[in-house]
């Protein structure tokens, strides 16, 4: 258990990352784990792994396009959330105002990756309900389902799992083909790179 401790604490060592925080949670965890207080070791490692997370969000948010169709990011409310442990880092991007924007999302370890996989994997079932479709973006599959028949202004979610990482894209007031246009433009592989 220690030389688990201890390789981590030394492959973190090797990785850059510029917060302060993360040197000081570093620090803390040494001296905790020196003094043999591993839970408090564990807890500024995890602190670690949070900032690293952050840090990987804002790398991510240098590879989404700064234009989806027509529409122009809002990079100012680009966000970073979440954590490493059960749902993962939420990376986002939000697209144009009003009644035609969408919204790109990158979720890591996300739980509803092995349900969305499951319903790829049958063909029957991912198109019984008409308003939704499987697309394939590259070499990766997802669904594009309408979200309500009747509702104006129309709206769409995208959902494309690769690995434990779920790529969502949100978007109202545009066209089917508006969207799927949007979607074979996004750099996934860039981005599965990235993340897996």
């Amino acid at each position: 258990m220690q030389k688990i401790y201890l390789g981590l604490l030394v492959a973190l060592l090797g990785t850059e990352a510029s917060a302060q925080d993360f040197n000081q949670y570093l620090s803390k965890a040494k001296s905790s784990y020196s003094s043999g207080k591993l839970e408090d070791a564990r807890f500024a490692m995890q602190q670690m792994l949070m900032e690293l997370d952050k840090k990987a969000g804002k790398e991510l948010l240098k590879i989404f396009p700064s234009q989806l169709g027509d529409l122009t990011a809002n990079a100012s409310g680009d966000q970073v959330s979440g954590s490493s442990s059960f749902t993962g880092v939420v990376t986002e991007r939000h697209y144009g105002s009003g009644i035609r924007a969408a919204e790109l999302q990158v979720i890591t370890n996300s739980p509803l990756v092995a349900g969305l996989n499951s319903l790829l994997s049958i063909p029957f079932i991912a198109s019984s309900d008409p308003n939704q479709r499987r697309i394939k973006v590259g070499n990766y599959k997802g669904i594009t389902r309408r979200q309500s028949e009747n509702e104006s202004p129309t709206q769409f979610e995208t959902q494309i799992p690769f690995g434990s990482t779920l790529l969502s894209l949100n978007t109202t007031g545009l066209s089917e083909e508006e969207v799927t246009k949007m979607v074979q433009n996004l750099p996934m592989a860039e981005i599965a790179k990235m993340v897996e």
